[in-house]
Order: C-alpha cells, then sequence, then structure tokens
C-alpha cells in the first residue's frame, strides 16, 4: 500500500490541516469536562449525556466529556461554519477510548440533513467540507476517517464512508447519529463505526 514521495509530502500536508481540528476538540472536551467528578456536571458520567457506538462490532459507550458544540462561524472572514461532538470514557484520559467527530460546511451546518465525507447525490445526503471522525482505541491506538478528496494520494483501497446527521440542536443539547470507516496512521489497521449516536451537553 506504498505512495510515492511527491504524493506522501502532499499527503502529510493535508493530515496537518485535518489534524488540526481534532486535537482542539478533545482538549476542548476535557477542559470543558471540568475538575468536578460529581454526576451532576454537564458532560459526566450520571448526567444522561453519551456517545455510543460499535467499533469493529464491539459496543461502546463514553459517558465523560459527553460535549458538543453546534454550527459555530470559523471566522468573520471565511462562510464556513464547523459543530464538533465527542466524549471520552474516562474523565482526564485523553489518548484512550474516545471519539470526536468534526463537520464543516460552507454555510450553515444543517439539522437532519446526512452529512458525507465522499461526494453524493442520493436523497438527503450532501458532501461535508469536512466531516470527519476520530478515536483512540482503549490501547491508544488512533484512527480516522479521510475524505474522497484525496482519494489520489491515499493508498489503493482506503474507504470514505464517514456520514454524520445531527438531529437535534438546541442552545443546551445535541443529538446526532453516524456511522463510518477509520484507519490507523499507517492504513495497516481499518475500524468500521456502526450504530454511532450521541446526546451531548452544548459546551
Amino acid at each position: 500500500m506504498g505512495i510515492n514521495l511527491r504524493a506522501d509530502k502532499n499527503l502529510q500536508n493535508m493530515k496537518k490541516i485535518h489534524f488540526s481540528y481534532v486535537p482542539a476538540a478533545i482538549v476542548a472536551l476535557l477542559l470543558c469536562g471540568g475538575c468536578k467528578k460529581d454526576s451532576g456536571s454537564p458532560g459526566a458520567a450520571g448526567s444522561g449525556y453519551y456517545m455510543r457506538f460499535k467499533a469493529g462490532g464491539v459496543q461502546k459507550e463514553f459517558l465523560q466529556n459527553a460535549f458538543g458544540n453546534f454550527n459555530r462561524q470559523q471566522s468573520s472572514s471565511t462562510a464556513n461554519y464547523a459543530s464538533t461532538f465527542g466524549a471520552t470514557k474516562e474523565q482526564f484520559e485523553a489518548k484512550k477510548d474516545n471519539m470526536t467527530l468534526v463537520l464543516v460546511t460552507n454555510g450553515q451546518n444543517m439539522q437532519n440533513l446526512g452529512y458525507t465525507n465522499y461526494t453524493t447525490t442520493a436523497p438527503g445526503f450532501k458532501k461535508g467540507y469536512i466531516v470527519q471522525g476520530a478515536y483512540y482505541d482503549e490501547a491508544g491506538v488512533f484512527y480516522m476517517s479521510w475524505s474522497d478528496d484525496y482519494a489520489a494520494v491515499l493508498p489503493a483501497g482506503v474507504e470514505n464512508n464517514m456520514k454524520l446527521t445531527i438531529t437535534a440542536a438546541t442552545s443546551t443539547e445535541l443529538k446526532g447519529v453516524f456511522s463510518g470507516v477509520l484507519y490507523n496512521s499507517d492504513y495497516s489497521k481499518k475500524l468500521v463505526i456502526t450504530d454511532g449516536d450521541f446526546y451531548l451537553k452544548v459546551q
């Protein structure tokens, strides 16, 4: 699954762009998780907020740092809007057992529209500027999805199949569903995410 040096350099540059969204989202989850561990803390275990999904067929349920934000304009000089969603298994562990989803669109993020990271004409679905899943497994292995925009420089056979739908968004809570195909850093491991849904506190 090798790629040539020029393509590899292009891919590294693209990774820098995409990875810039992910660490910030993870750090935000931990910071907003706060120093309180009581069940009444927003986004904490026992609060009712969660992110659930199957990773390779194994059920996961993350109850800590269950936060998100919706439809934030990235700057006054751009028409891009971003939303992030995530949760962790442990309150203060950033590099194990956590899932972060990132959505960036040209124009406002919409509810009840299926955003994809691949070009589609399916009714009710639309390709987003960025639709990305990022996951640390229980061993700390990092997985991420890739858009079909990068098909020319990705190894042959890499699937672009991330889907995200925001089903409800208020000033305090977010709900949605997701699924996708993620890969580790050298594309030697593929991880299929299914049956994903979340109920998160707005941070």
